[in-house]
């Protein structure tokens, strides 16, 4: 029974591995397939993947999560060339002001939520700044102090129309008082064990790589086959169609 037990465990193990190879060799070709469009070419996608990937291994966040961050930046208009850097700032202010990884998603959820609102927008609206407040962010205090903003200028926020490129790089600037909290959360033990797995992902996707593409090409051919019976019987009936089948 033991034996049997530890077999079976095994197998499921592999199992397991194997299908979270597969998911995210799957999700990485997604990405590539999306960041072309975004970037201009498969050239650009496939380095800024890479530099996505390095991101991800001393961070407490996975490579998916990393690409879906800056995807949602590059939609709301930030511009490529800074994504990884403006990534780190905000990663790096979620940590500061968080107590775990849960409650440091949620925040830095919040975050490029608001700044991607006020992207949007194209000026700092009120709103968008007590959504950064409610995440932990001394919004207030940075702004006073990058722009020169009185009290009661900061009650009336919005109707200064403050450019939203002004306003986040102030933003930004105020939080790089953060700097180097994320490697610090990453240091932990959870942190730890996080990027050791996202490590072994990655390397176990890139050695698997002519598998993958072996597997894929197979699903393709059934792809391909099946599309041409259905062509076939569509045009000659079931007599073209087995035709077509033998």
């Amino acid at each position: 029974i033991i034996v049997s037990q530890l077999f079976y465990r095994t197998i499921n193990a592999i199992q397991d591995t194997i299908d979270s190879v597969v998911e995210f060799k799957n999700n990485m070709r997604q990405a590539a397939i999306s960041f072309e469009y975004f970037l201009g070419s498969k050239e650009a996608a496939d380095v800024f993947i890479e530099m996505m990937k390095d991101f991800a291994v001393v961070t407490p966040f996975t490579i998916e999560q990393a690409l879906n961050m800056s995807k949602r930046l590059m939609g709301a208009g930030f511009d490529p060339r800074y994504i990884k850097d403006i990534m780190t700032t905000l990663t790096d202010a979620a940590a500061a002001v968080s107590k775990d990884a849960s409650e440091m998603d949620q925040r830095l959820d919040r975050i490029i939520l608001a700044l991607t609102q006020i992207k949007t927008y194209g000026f700092l609206a009120g709103q968008e700044i007590r959504q950064l407040a409610e995440a932990n962010i001394p919004v207030y205090q940075i702004l006073q102090e990058e722009l020169g903003l009185s009290a009661e200028q900061m009650q009336n926020i919005g109707k200064l129309k403050i450019p939203a490129e002004v306003g986040i790089a102030a933003i930004l600037k105020g939080l790089q008082k953060y700097r180097g909290a994320a490697e610090k959360f990453a240091n932990e033990v959870p942190g730890m064990i996080s990027t050791i797995k996202e490590s072994l992902l990655i390397i176990v996707g890139e050695l698997f790589e002519g598998i993958y593409e072996r597997y894929r090409g197979f699903i393709k051919n059934i792809r391909d086959r099946l599309n041409d019976l259905r062509q076939a019987l569509r045009e000659g009936g079931i007599g073209g169609f087995f035709e077509k089948l033998f």
